[in-house]
């Protein structure tokens, strides 16, 4: 994907972000986008990005650092469990889970151990700078459904709403940045 970052020894969460989801895109994956609060049970999470179509649901938790990772691996535990429970019924769990992380983070350490922790059924999705403002999405260790429910409805609006209100967002600041100059 031809995008320029700033510093391309650095990628950053959002371009990240940005990257995945027009990987996904690209795909043919109808819904793509990104920090979507999802409901599980009584509890609120939100998912960094994510990919739907009519099959599936992905969730991408994006992680830049090891520091970044220990954080999810501690504070998320709930949502983990949520998402492995054999008996799974809610319409917003994702049927597949990534992590993306960066090359370096790839590579310098041991991730697949530690995503395999959690869960063996959790992909790993790695970018790597290819060529002057390429990026590369290498699947690591591809998703293992989590369940098999089909997506619900409820989860498509909630997805629509959330779209809509960002580009109306999105339609505001050009606006507004247009009109400033």
């Amino acid at each position: 994907m031809a995008f320029n970052i700033k510093d391309v020894n650095h990628i950053t969460s959002e371009e990240m972000k940005i990257i995945i989801t027009d990987y996904y895109k690209k795909r043919n994956y109808i819904l793509v986008g990104t920090e979507l609060r999802i409901r599980i049970n009584r509890g609120y999470y939100f998912c960094d990005a994510f990919a739907c179509n009519l099959d599936e649901f992905i969730e991408f938790e994006i992680k830049t650092s090891k520091k970044d990772l220990y954080s999810d691996i501690k504070t998320k535990e709930k949502k983990h469990s949520l998402y492995l429970s054999k008996n799974i019924k809610n319409p917003h769990a994702p049927n597949k889970f990534y992590f993306v992380v960066t090359e370096e983070l790839y590579r310098d350490f041991n991730i697949r151990k530690h995503i395999e922790n959690i869960s063996p059924n959790y992909g790993i999705i790695c970018i790597k700078f290819w060529a002057e403002d390429c990026w590369q999405i290498d699947i690591c260790k591809s998703a293992k459904p989590l369940h098999n429910n089909e997506v619900k409805e409820e989860l498509i609006k909630n997805i629509y709403k959330k779209l809509s209100a960002e580009n109306i967002s999105l339609r505001k600041s050009l606006y507004t940045a247009k009109h400033n100059l």
